[in-house]
């Protein structure tokens, strides 16, 4: 679980940080069976931020980011709410998220092109989703 590394605050500029901090508690549970190839199939991580980075690859990807986030534009004054609208578009492939080669055993994250073209260039997609940051007002 990662959100804001500690001293990292998400508010703009000019709104008051509040005093207070927050106490938080995890409880996990975790369930294992030794792998076995022919019943489990290796998963990796695979990320894209809208900005134009790798944001949950491998180490050494050259596109690599740690800050995924960006700042929506604010509408001019007076621009009535439903015409205040901001839209980003980000193109990218899935070699966009490859390292050009990666240890699988020393990075959690090794996606390597070199794996990934030795075996067709193909890769299974098993889920893909979006990132959806809170509604910016105008």
């Amino acid at each position: 679980m990662e959100c804001c590394r500690d001293g990292a605050v998400l508010l703009d500029a000019d709104q008051e940080q509040p005093t207070h901090v927050d106490e938080v508690f995890f409880k996990w549970r975790f369930y294992h069976e030794p792998f076995q190839p022919s019943r489990h199939t290796p998963l990796i991580h695979l990320e894209w931020a809208v900005n134009g980075c790798d944001s949950g690859g491998p180490r050494g990807n050259p596109r690599d980011c740690a800050h995924i986030e960006y700042d929506v534009v604010k509408a001019p004054a007076g621009t009535p709410a439903d015409k205040a609208t901001h839209t980003v578009t980000s193109h990218f492939q899935l070699r966009d998220m490859l390292a050009e080669d990666c240890d699988s055993l020393g990075d959690e994250y090794c996606a390597s092109a070199r794996v990934a073209e030795a075996r067709g260039g193909k890769v299974r997609l098993i889920m893909a989703g979006g990132h959806c940051p809170s509604p910016a007002w105008p």
